[in-house]
C-alpha cells in the first residue's frame, strides 16, 4: 500500500490538476499533472462509475495501480491525477504495470 504522504488527497488540488495541468495520454490512461515544491511526487487515481459500476472492481484497480507506483521508480516533484479508460479494466497487471510506467516515464 502507498503511504499517505504519496496521495493526493484535496479535492480542490485534485479539480486545479484536472483544469489546469499538462496532460499525457495513452489508449488506457490519460495522466494529467503539474509540478510541486516538494520532492516526493503524489497521486490521485479517480474511475467513473461509468467504467467499471463495481466498487469491489474500482477498488482492486485502483490498488493495483497504487502497487505499480510503489515497487517502481516514478518522476520526483510531481502531483500526478491517473484516469484510467475503458480498455485499462481489460488489462492483467503486467500489462498494466507497462502501460502505466510507459507513460509515466514520459512526463
Amino acid at each position: 500500500m502507498l503511504a499517505k504522504k504519496f496521495k493526493l488527497r484535496e479535492a480542490d488540488n485534485i479539480k486545479d490538476i484536472l483544469d489546469k495541468g499538462k496532460e499525457s495520454k495513452s489508449r488506457y490512461f490519460v495522466v494529467k499533472y503539474q509540478s510541486q515544491s516538494d520532492h516526493e511526487s503524489r497521486f490521485a487515481i479517480t474511475i467513473s462509475r461509468k467504467l467499471e459500476k463495481s466498487a469491489v472492481k474500482r477498488n482492486r484497480f485502483k490498488r493495483q495501480i497504487l502497487e505499480i507506483i510503489r515497487l517502481n521508480e516514478v518522476p520526483k516533484g510531481l502531483e500526478i491525477v491517473i484516469l484510467p479508460r475503458f480498455a485499462a479494466i481489460e488489462l492483467d497487471y503486467k500489462e498494466l504495470e507497462k502501460e502505466l510506467l510507459y507513460l509515466l516515464n514520459k512526463l
